[in-house]
């Protein structure tokens, strides 16, 4: 089984000399997405996705201290990866606020669905 999980950053964040995963990194609300990804793990694969302001889109996997300041590309990769999620996933966890879904799922929820 393939779960992937689609959220967005937090401002609480690990030292940023510390050598992380970033799923690892960010910290305060965004523990609860990293014990779900933990969770689901268990069944299978696993993928988490995190669309973040400053960084723009990451994955769970990707080394903390070797993301850079790259927003303007996030929203158009994390769009492409959630449509590929769409094809390839057993399980899709979507976690946002309303604002970042209405920018950034709305419009293309039709074809998610």
């Amino acid at each position: 089984m393939k779960s992937v999980i689609f959220t967005e950053d937090f401002s609480t964040t690990a030292e940023s000399t510390e050598e992380k995963l970033v799923r690892d990194y960010f910290r305060g609300g965004f523990l609860s997405v990293a014990s779900l990804e933990e969770d689901l793990a268990e069944y299978g694969e696993t993928e988490l996705h995190i669309l973040s302001e400053k960084y723009g889109h990451l994955t769970g996997n990707q080394v903390s201290s070797k993301i850079s300041d790259s927003p303007s590309s996030g929203i158009k990769s994390f769009r492409e990866a959630l449509d590929s999620a769409v094809s390839e996933a057993d399980v899709i966890v979507l976690l946002f606020t309303k604002s970042t879904f209405e920018s950034v799922v709305k419009d293309s929820w039709q074809t998610l669905t």
